[in-house]
């Protein structure tokens, strides 16, 4: 992805620390890009780009129906939340528990 940001060279965080160059991913990350880094506060500026950036690396993990699985997980999930709701009559129980609270705060006006 190509946003046109600034690229800064060094890769010395706001502590003006060196990263562990012995780490895999810093070693794979510098064979990727070099020694250097966009600074996060950029992507401030440019959400449509910080948004296209954090989807991809989020899709990277993901299988490619993710979404419809989530879709039909909500809806088995909600289709089973409406089932025990009808069991326990939960408008029923929501009902007398309001009735009870007004009861006391009827009671303690009087």
């Amino acid at each position: 992805m190509s946003a046109n940001l600034t690229w800064i060279d060094n890769l010395i965080s706001g502590g003006k620390k060196l990263p562990d160059h012995n780490k895999a991913y810093i070693r794979e990350y510098i064979a990727e890009f070099g020694e250097r880094k966009v600074e996060a506060n950029a992507l401030v500026v440019r959400p449509d780009v910080a948004r296209e950036l954090v989807e991809s690396a989020i899709n990277e993990y993901l299988p490619a129906n993710a979404s419809e699985k989530m879709d039909m997980a909500l809806e088995v999930g909600q289709a089973r939340i409406e089932e025990l709701s009808e069991k326990a009559d939960v408008d029923l129980i929501i009902s007398d528990l309001v009735d009870s609270i007004n009861d006391i705060i009827n009671k303690e006006g009087e």
